[in-house]
């Protein structure tokens, strides 16, 4: 893939002065113009439309689609505004129901708008109709969904890899529950098919909305039910909260221990934490590496093309770093 260092090296000119005729910013010199929009026609170099348009400050507005209700979508926006801030760049928001056709009304909502890139977190829409998306839009960027073949416009997390760590802290004599939501996300379905098929040990499953409220609620019951589990496995992080909150008020005196093993939780300093091992989700680093990509002037490098982050584990309220990219 042509790069603008690739058309300075046969123009005999600076990256600087590439970037100037192809943004049209600055004057240049008639005919080094003219010599270097020629190779440009030669070599049929297309940059990225993105770039190009933050080079000449004349970008309508990046849109950004997020999840209103899935515990993540804060995140994304949080990252894009801090992003597009700092870039000055204008940003134009849609949320999105935990509903297909929601996340589909609120990407095709910015396209129309005329917003470029349009980055969005779509976990409901079905692989075809996500695909066919991408194909007619160029400027259309996912977070966290690897899409065929659009390796350079996804980032995505490494979700057998924080489902099979998952597993690994189940201890083999646990007598465990798993606690799924109700209507599960893409990533959150494909983490609990793998977690149900390997998990070795006799498990029990429950199915919830991500609440402290209902963790709480939960845990309630299964103390009063003389039933208690010593490992909960739970993709809802606001639940894992609940639960734990109230496991500490009955037996933090005790000697007693629960094991809750959730995903995406960043653990606050709170007493209950002990009773919490969480995978870490690192969406806000997917998103800022994800509208790096959408702003890349030059060719992706085989390592940037293909970007997947691998889960760490926040446990007892020790912090480990966020991710390692691969």
């Amino acid at each position: 893939m042509l790069t603008i260092k690739d058309i300075a090296k046969k123009a005999g000119v600076s990256q600087a002065t590439v970037s100037r005729v192809i943004n049209n910013t600055k004057t240049v010199k008639q005919e080094t113009r003219r010599h270097i929009e020629q190779i440009i026609k030669e070599l049929n170099y297309k940059p990225n439309p993105n770039a190009v348009m933050l080079g000449k400050k004349n970008i309508y507005a990046i849109g950004i689609a997020y999840s209103k209700y899935l515990n993540t979508g804060y995140k994304v926006l949080q990252k894009a505004e801090a992003y597009t801030s700092k870039k000055n760049i204008p940003i134009q928001v849609k949320s999105a129901e935990p509903d297909a056709n929601s996340e589909l009304d609120a990407i095709t909502s910015l396209l129309s708008y005329g917003c470029s890139p349009v980055v969005a977190q779509a976990q409901y829409i079905d692989d075809t109709t996500l695909r066919n998306l991408m194909v007619y839009y160029p400027n259309l960027y996912i977070i966290d969904r690897f899409v065929k073949p659009f390796p350079e416009r996804c980032v995505t997390f490494d979700h057998q890899k924080a489902a099979e760590m998952i597993i690994d802290f189940v201890q083999k004599d646990s007598n465990c529950l798993c606690i799924n939501d109700i209507k599960p996300a893409f990533n959150a379905h494909y983490r609990e098919t793998i977690i149900r098929e390997q998990l070795e040990v006799p498990f029990l499953e429950h199915r919830t909305t991500d609440s402290f409220n209902n963790g709480e609620n939960l845990m309630r019951d299964l103390i009063s039910s003389n039933d208690m589990p010593n490992t909960i496995i739970t993709d809802l992080p606001s639940t894992a909260m609940g639960l734990a909150s109230v496991f500490y008020d009955h037996f933090s005196n005790s000697k007693r221990h629960i094991n809750i093993i959730t995903f995406g939780n960043y653990c606050s300093p709170s007493p209950f934490n002990a009773y919490i091992t969480s995978v870490t989700y690192p969406l806000a680093l997917l998103t800022e590496k994800l509208l790096d990509k959408a702003f890349a002037l030059e060719a992706l490098t085989d390592e940037q093309l293909v970007q997947k982050f691998l889960p760490t584990i926040n446990r007892s309220q020790s912090y480990t770093s966020n991710a390692l990219l691969l």
